[in-house]
Protein backbone atom coordinates (compact mmCIF):
# COMPACT_ATOMS: atom_id res chain seq x y z
CA UNK A 1 0.00 0.00 0.00
CA UNK A 2 1.45 3.59 -0.75
CA UNK A 3 0.70 5.99 1.81
CA UNK A 4 -0.20 9.75 1.32
CA UNK A 5 -0.01 11.62 -2.34
CA UNK A 6 2.40 10.69 -5.34
CA UNK A 7 4.06 12.77 -6.90
CA UNK A 8 1.95 14.79 -9.87
CA UNK A 9 3.81 13.29 -12.46
CA UNK A 10 2.35 15.68 -15.11
CA UNK A 11 4.96 18.49 -13.78
CA UNK A 12 7.76 16.57 -12.54
CA UNK A 13 10.64 16.03 -14.25
CA UNK A 14 11.39 11.78 -15.00
CA UNK A 15 14.19 12.03 -12.76
CA UNK A 16 12.76 13.57 -9.62
CA UNK A 17 9.81 11.27 -10.11
CA UNK A 18 12.22 8.05 -10.07
CA UNK A 19 13.67 9.85 -7.12
CA UNK A 20 10.43 9.66 -5.17
CA UNK A 21 9.88 7.02 -2.48
CA UNK A 22 5.80 5.95 -3.61
CA UNK A 23 6.51 5.60 -7.41
CA UNK A 24 9.78 3.69 -6.92
CA UNK A 25 7.74 1.19 -4.51
CA UNK A 26 4.87 1.29 -7.76
CA UNK A 27 7.12 0.23 -10.01
CA UNK A 28 9.30 -2.22 -8.11
CA UNK A 29 5.80 -3.86 -7.27
CA UNK A 30 4.64 -3.95 -11.11
CA UNK A 31 8.05 -5.49 -12.31
CA UNK A 32 7.93 -3.95 -15.66
CA UNK A 33 10.30 -0.80 -15.69
CA UNK A 34 9.07 2.73 -16.63
CA UNK A 35 10.53 4.79 -19.99
CA UNK A 36 11.33 4.05 -23.59
CA UNK A 37 13.97 1.63 -22.69
CA UNK A 38 12.91 -0.03 -19.68
CA UNK A 39 9.18 -0.89 -19.82
CA UNK A 40 8.10 -4.20 -21.14
CA UNK A 41 4.48 -5.03 -20.46
CA UNK A 42 5.30 -8.68 -20.79
CA UNK A 43 6.97 -8.73 -17.72
CA UNK A 44 3.80 -6.79 -15.43
CA UNK A 45 4.03 -9.26 -12.47
CA UNK A 46 -0.34 -7.83 -11.57
CA UNK A 47 -2.75 -8.06 -14.36
CA UNK A 48 -5.63 -6.42 -12.66
CA UNK A 49 -4.18 -3.39 -10.95
CA UNK A 50 -7.07 -2.08 -8.35
CA UNK A 51 -7.31 1.38 -7.17
CA UNK A 52 -8.73 1.87 -4.07
CA UNK A 53 -8.83 5.54 -2.08
CA UNK A 54 -11.01 6.90 0.61
CA UNK A 55 -14.30 8.49 -0.69
CA UNK A 56 -13.26 11.98 0.33
CA UNK A 57 -11.01 14.92 -1.81
CA UNK A 58 -8.03 13.66 -1.12
CA UNK A 59 -8.65 10.19 -1.84
CA UNK A 60 -10.60 11.47 -5.29
CA UNK A 61 -6.90 13.60 -5.70
CA UNK A 62 -4.71 10.87 -4.86
CA UNK A 63 -6.60 8.54 -7.36
CA UNK A 64 -5.96 11.14 -10.19
CA UNK A 65 -2.55 11.18 -9.54
CA UNK A 66 -2.40 7.71 -9.81
CA UNK A 67 -4.43 7.34 -12.85
CA UNK A 68 -2.25 10.32 -14.36
CA UNK A 69 1.14 8.18 -13.79
CA UNK A 70 -0.51 4.93 -15.61
CA UNK A 71 -1.84 7.33 -18.05
CA UNK A 72 1.85 9.43 -18.59
CA UNK A 73 4.46 6.67 -18.19
CA UNK A 74 2.94 2.91 -18.46
CA UNK A 75 -0.01 4.11 -21.44
CA UNK A 76 0.11 0.33 -22.59
CA UNK A 77 -1.34 -0.79 -18.80
CA UNK A 78 -4.40 1.38 -19.40
CA UNK A 79 -4.79 0.74 -22.83
CA UNK A 80 -4.62 -3.00 -22.07
CA UNK A 81 -7.51 -2.89 -19.53
CA UNK A 82 -5.58 -3.83 -16.74
CA UNK A 83 -6.59 -0.77 -14.61
CA UNK A 84 -9.75 -0.80 -11.95
CA UNK A 85 -11.36 2.11 -9.93
CA UNK A 86 -12.86 0.73 -6.73
CA UNK A 87 -15.85 2.76 -5.70
CA UNK A 88 -15.23 3.02 -1.71
CA UNK A 89 -18.86 3.24 0.09
CA UNK A 90 -19.42 6.43 1.49
CA UNK A 91 -22.17 5.74 4.21
CA UNK A 92 -22.97 2.27 6.73
CA UNK A 93 -26.16 1.81 7.46
CA UNK A 94 -27.30 -0.82 10.47
CA UNK A 95 -30.55 -2.00 11.22
CA UNK A 96 -31.04 -4.73 13.32
CA UNK A 97 -28.50 -7.14 12.67
CA UNK A 98 -28.05 -6.02 8.62
CA UNK A 99 -25.17 -4.16 8.08
CA UNK A 100 -25.60 -2.48 4.41
CA UNK A 101 -22.97 -0.44 2.89
CA UNK A 102 -24.08 2.84 0.20
CA UNK A 103 -21.67 4.71 -2.11
CA UNK A 104 -22.86 8.31 -1.64
CA UNK A 105 -25.19 10.67 -0.49
CA UNK A 106 -27.84 9.83 -3.10
CA UNK A 107 -27.90 6.38 -2.41
CA UNK A 108 -28.16 6.82 1.64
CA UNK A 109 -31.32 9.21 0.76
CA UNK A 110 -32.65 6.32 -1.57
CA UNK A 111 -32.20 4.27 1.59
CA UNK A 112 -33.81 6.57 4.12
CA UNK A 113 -36.89 6.85 1.49
CA UNK A 114 -37.70 2.95 1.00
CA UNK A 115 -36.95 2.70 4.84
CA UNK A 116 -39.79 5.05 5.30
CA UNK A 117 -41.74 4.04 2.74
CA UNK A 118 -41.56 0.67 3.59
CA UNK A 119 -45.56 -0.53 4.61
CA UNK A 120 -46.26 3.26 4.92
CA UNK A 121 -49.96 3.93 3.30
CA UNK A 122 -50.79 7.23 2.06
CA UNK A 123 -55.15 7.95 2.61
CA UNK A 124 -56.26 11.17 0.19
CA UNK A 125 -58.92 10.90 2.16
CA UNK A 126 -60.61 8.80 4.98
CA UNK A 127 -62.94 7.22 1.92
CA UNK A 128 -60.25 6.39 -0.45
CA UNK A 129 -57.87 3.10 -0.88
CA UNK A 130 -54.73 3.75 -0.10
CA UNK A 131 -51.57 4.66 -2.08
CA UNK A 132 -48.75 2.49 -0.89
CA UNK A 133 -45.85 0.23 -2.45
CA UNK A 134 -44.47 0.86 -5.85
CA UNK A 135 -46.82 3.65 -6.73
CA UNK A 136 -46.07 5.43 -3.69
CA UNK A 137 -42.68 5.50 -3.61
CA UNK A 138 -43.30 6.51 -7.72
CA UNK A 139 -44.93 9.57 -6.63
CA UNK A 140 -42.57 10.44 -3.58
CA UNK A 141 -39.87 10.32 -6.38
CA UNK A 142 -41.33 12.27 -8.79
CA UNK A 143 -42.16 15.15 -6.38
CA UNK A 144 -38.17 14.43 -4.88
CA UNK A 145 -37.22 15.17 -8.70
CA UNK A 146 -39.31 18.31 -9.12
CA UNK A 147 -38.56 19.35 -5.63
CA UNK A 148 -34.88 19.29 -6.64
CA UNK A 149 -35.45 20.87 -10.16
CA UNK A 150 -37.49 23.70 -8.36
CA UNK A 151 -34.26 24.15 -6.03
CA UNK A 152 -32.24 24.76 -9.44
CA UNK A 153 -34.67 27.19 -10.42
CA UNK A 154 -34.81 28.92 -7.79
CA UNK A 155 -31.51 30.90 -8.75
CA UNK A 156 -33.67 32.41 -11.48
CA UNK A 157 -36.97 32.84 -10.50
CA UNK A 158 -39.02 32.99 -6.66
CA UNK A 159 -39.25 29.37 -5.18
CA UNK A 160 -42.56 30.65 -3.86
CA UNK A 161 -43.56 31.04 -7.67
CA UNK A 162 -42.54 27.57 -8.74
CA UNK A 163 -44.01 25.35 -5.84
CA UNK A 164 -47.49 27.58 -6.64
CA UNK A 165 -47.02 26.21 -10.03
CA UNK A 166 -48.17 22.93 -9.05
CA UNK A 167 -51.41 24.18 -7.59
CA UNK A 168 -52.75 25.70 -10.80
CA UNK A 169 -53.95 23.93 -14.40
CA UNK A 170 -51.16 23.59 -17.14
CA UNK A 171 -50.84 26.49 -19.01
CA UNK A 172 -51.89 26.10 -22.87
CA UNK A 173 -52.42 27.81 -26.04
CA UNK A 174 -55.60 29.61 -25.22
CA UNK A 175 -53.91 31.50 -22.45
CA UNK A 176 -51.21 32.50 -24.85
CA UNK A 177 -53.35 33.68 -27.80
CA UNK A 178 -56.93 34.86 -26.03
CA UNK A 179 -56.56 37.64 -23.53
CA UNK A 180 -59.67 36.54 -21.44
CA UNK A 181 -58.34 33.26 -20.62
CA UNK A 182 -54.57 34.63 -19.77
CA UNK A 183 -56.45 36.84 -17.55
CA UNK A 184 -58.49 34.30 -16.03
CA UNK A 185 -55.00 32.11 -15.46
CA UNK A 186 -53.39 34.89 -13.98
CA UNK A 187 -56.42 36.03 -10.99
CA UNK A 188 -56.40 32.15 -10.18
CA UNK A 189 -52.69 32.17 -9.87
CA UNK A 190 -52.41 35.25 -8.41
CA UNK A 191 -54.74 34.46 -5.69
CA UNK A 192 -52.78 31.14 -4.89
CA UNK A 193 -49.95 33.42 -4.28
CA UNK A 194 -51.33 35.50 -2.11
CA UNK A 195 -52.04 33.06 0.12
CA UNK A 196 -49.67 31.93 2.21
CA UNK A 197 -47.07 34.05 1.03
CA UNK A 198 -47.99 37.57 2.92
CA UNK A 199 -47.21 36.11 6.22
CA UNK A 200 -43.09 36.64 4.81
CA UNK A 201 -43.18 39.88 4.52
CA UNK A 202 -43.49 39.38 0.50
CA UNK A 203 -46.18 39.93 -1.73
CA UNK A 204 -46.91 38.79 -5.25
CA UNK A 205 -49.20 40.15 -8.03
CA UNK A 206 -49.77 38.54 -11.35
CA UNK A 207 -51.20 39.89 -14.53
CA UNK A 208 -51.73 38.99 -18.48
CA UNK A 209 -49.34 40.83 -20.79
CA UNK A 210 -49.01 41.17 -24.16
CA UNK A 211 -45.49 40.04 -25.36
CA UNK A 212 -44.54 42.90 -28.68
CA UNK A 213 -41.83 41.00 -29.37
CA UNK A 214 -44.46 37.39 -30.23
CA UNK A 215 -47.55 39.23 -29.74
CA UNK A 216 -48.55 36.03 -27.32
CA UNK A 217 -49.66 36.67 -24.42
CA UNK A 218 -47.48 36.39 -21.03
CA UNK A 219 -47.81 36.01 -17.36
CA UNK A 220 -46.01 39.33 -15.36
CA UNK A 221 -44.97 38.48 -11.76
CA UNK A 222 -43.97 41.67 -9.43
CA UNK A 223 -42.59 40.51 -6.34
CA UNK A 224 -42.47 42.98 -3.69
CA UNK A 225 -40.38 42.88 -0.70
CA UNK A 226 -39.43 45.41 1.82
CA UNK A 227 -40.85 48.16 -0.42
CA UNK A 228 -38.97 47.09 -3.91
CA UNK A 229 -40.49 45.30 -6.58
CA UNK A 230 -38.71 42.71 -8.67
CA UNK A 231 -41.02 41.75 -12.61
CA UNK A 232 -40.49 38.10 -13.40
CA UNK A 233 -42.23 37.83 -17.17
CA UNK A 234 -43.11 33.97 -17.99
CA UNK A 235 -43.19 33.59 -21.55
CA UNK A 236 -44.14 31.07 -23.92
CA UNK A 237 -40.88 29.60 -23.90
CA UNK A 238 -40.95 29.16 -19.87
CA UNK A 239 -43.65 27.27 -20.53
CA UNK A 240 -42.92 25.30 -23.12
CA UNK A 241 -40.01 24.52 -21.36
CA UNK A 242 -39.04 20.75 -20.23
CA UNK A 243 -38.53 22.09 -16.85
CA UNK A 244 -42.26 23.53 -16.74
CA UNK A 245 -43.31 19.86 -18.24
CA UNK A 246 -42.34 18.57 -15.30
CA UNK A 247 -43.48 20.67 -12.64
CA UNK A 248 -47.08 20.61 -14.61
CA UNK A 249 -47.21 17.30 -15.08
CA UNK A 250 -46.38 16.59 -11.11
CA UNK A 251 -48.76 19.04 -10.49
CA UNK A 252 -51.70 17.04 -12.17
CA UNK A 253 -50.53 14.17 -10.45
CA UNK A 254 -51.18 15.71 -7.33
CA UNK A 255 -54.66 17.62 -7.98
CA UNK A 256 -57.32 16.86 -5.78
CA UNK A 257 -55.03 13.90 -4.37
CA UNK A 258 -54.98 15.45 -0.43
CA UNK A 259 -58.66 16.10 1.00
CA UNK A 260 -59.00 17.79 4.46
CA UNK A 261 -59.01 14.57 6.34
CA UNK A 262 -56.03 12.70 3.99
CA UNK A 263 -53.52 10.97 6.70
CA UNK A 264 -50.69 8.28 6.12
CA UNK A 265 -50.53 5.19 8.15
CA UNK A 266 -47.89 2.83 9.19
CA UNK A 267 -48.52 0.01 11.25
CA UNK A 268 -50.86 0.88 13.75
CA UNK A 269 -49.85 5.05 13.29
CA UNK A 270 -51.82 7.41 12.12
CA UNK A 271 -50.79 10.86 11.01
CA UNK A 272 -53.03 13.97 9.50
CA UNK A 273 -51.54 15.54 6.55
CA UNK A 274 -52.36 18.88 5.21
CA UNK A 275 -50.63 18.66 1.71
CA UNK A 276 -48.64 15.62 -0.28
CA UNK A 277 -45.25 17.71 0.82
CA UNK A 278 -46.00 17.10 4.42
Amino acid sequence: PLKGKILNVEKARFDKMLASAEVGTLITALGCGIGREEFDINKLRYHSIIIMTDADVDGSHIRTLLLTFFFRQMRDIVEGGHIFIAMPPLYKVKKGKQEQYLKDEKALEQYLLQSALDGTMLYGSADTPPIQGPALEKLVNEFKKVESLIERMSRTYPKDVLKRLLEVPRIGQQEFSEQTHSQSWSERFGALLTTGTVTNGTLYSVDSVLNPETQLYMQRVIQTQHGIETVYDLNDDFFLSSSYEAIANLGSQLEGLIEDDAFIQKGEKKQAISSFEA
